[in-house]
């Protein structure tokens, strides 16, 4: 069986979860977030109008984006916790299952295949080289990416939809990232403010909607669960107290708004522990890269490069030898007919960005290839997302 179709026979098998338009997904949410705040006619996918109708149409909505936060983690807490009590949608993230792509996708509306963001790190053409994306720094050297000759409209070139809200739009992000491009690029040009604790967000979230002479909408991003998870792995006893808080800062939240409120919470990605006999470790002189024209580019889970025509059949061969049964390898005309970056083509700037070769791991395996990049010195997490498995893939709505 060649890798293209047993990667389709993985995903008919329930193994891994592709990307639909049939099924909930986070792009129909984005749709539907944006056409609350927006206004005018919502996207006619059935999802979408489903979650559109399910959200309503309050005067206050706040949004809480709780990074990590899978289904795996819903389904540990108790039946009677709040975020289980109020569980709407039992969503598919899209691909590549990671943080810059899925907050992108909301940001945007749009599929990956349309925004370009692939990864954690992407191949920019514009300098022929690779970006930590969300932290608009070259990778190599962690130089800002304006030092570069790029700006935040060639590194993001589809627009934040957060821009055109109707509403008093209030966004509230840890400190260490609030002040950054990304942000002001996800928020529509509105600069988020930074919090030091839950209680303080709280407090202003509730002065907001009090002072407030027509409809808000305050979005906080919580990164607590996802940093745990890294570090401890999925079922670590601190990851489980991690979900554990979340769900209590819910159930204080839905307390503390008025009735005319809407509280919505969701994920960008679940999470998927690795062993270290899973780890493959990439340094640059292997035999694989004697055979692509430019840095590889991707996540923990996912790895693209460029490769002449001449080269491919052979760097097929060396990828299966040396990466055994965990990996497939595809061309990005491969994936794109499978729809695994959204259901529209690719864009011109996506397909530059990607490369023609693909490499997936089709479970808890992963890549470890930041040397290649320049990136030296950084332990390996224990747990990580990016991949198609159901772990990382499956998230959740939930509207209080």
């Amino acid at each position: 069986m060649n890798d293209l179709n047993k990667l389709i026979e993985l995903g008919r098998s329930g193994k891994l979860n592709f990307p639909s338009s049939k099924y909930p997904n986070i792009v129909h949410f984005a749709q539907a977030l944006h056409g609350l705040l927006i206004g005018g006619n919502v996207d006619p996918n059935p999802q979408t109008r489903n979650m559109f109708s399910a959200i309503g149409k309050p005067d206050h909505l706040v949004l809480i984006l709780v990074d990590g936060y899978g289904m795996n983690f819903v389904n540990m807490l108790s039946e009677k916790s709040f975020i289980r009590s109020n569980l709407a949608f039992d969503m598919l993230t899209v691909f590549p299952s990671t943080t810059p792509t899925v907050l992108t996708s909301i940001a945007t509306g749009r599929w990956p295949s349309e925004h370009s963001i692939l990864g954690w790190h992407n191949y920019l053409p514009m300098m022929n080289d690779v970006a930590t994306i969300i932290k608009f720094e070259k990778t190599s050297d962690g130089s800002a990416l304006y030092d570069n000759n790029i700006l935040e409209t060639d590194a993001y070139p589809i627009p934040s939809l957060f821009g055109k809200s109707q509403t008093d739009n209030h966004f509230y992000l840890p400190a260490s990232i609030c002040k950054t491009p990304y942000s002001r690029y996800w928020s529509g040009g509105i600069e988020p403010e930074c919090y030091k604790d839950i209680p303080q967000t709280i407090k202003a979230i509730q002065n907001n909607i009090k002072n407030s002479n027509g409809p808000t909408f305050n979005y906080v991003y919580i990164s607590d669960v996802d940093h745990v998870a890294h570090q401890k792995g999925t079922y670590d006893p601190a990851t489980c107290k991690s979900v554990e808080k979340i769900d209590d800062f819910m159930t204080l939240l839905r307390k503390t708004l008025p009735k005319n409120a809407r509280l919505l919470m969701t994920a960008d990605h679940g999470h998927l522990d690795t062993t270290p006999e899973l780890i493959t470790y990439l340094r640059g002189e292997e035999e694989l890269f004697s055979l692509t024209e430019r840095k590889p580019s991707g996540d923990a889970r996912i790895m693209y490069t460029e490769v002449s025509k001449e080269n491919q059949q052979h760097f097929f061969a060396i990828a299966k030898e040396q990466l055994g049964p965990d990996f497939i390898t595809l061309t990005t005309s491969q994936a794109e007919q499978l729809e695994l970056f959204g259901e529209n083509s690719l864009s011109t700037e996506a397909s530059k960005r990607l490369g023609n070769i693909m490499i997936l791991s089709t479970g808890r395996a992963i890549l470890e290839y930041r040397s290649v990049l320049g990136v030296s010195g950084k332990e390996v997490s224990i747990s990580h997302h990016s991949g198609l498995t159901n772990e990382e893939m499956q998230i959740p709505l939930v509207i209080g």
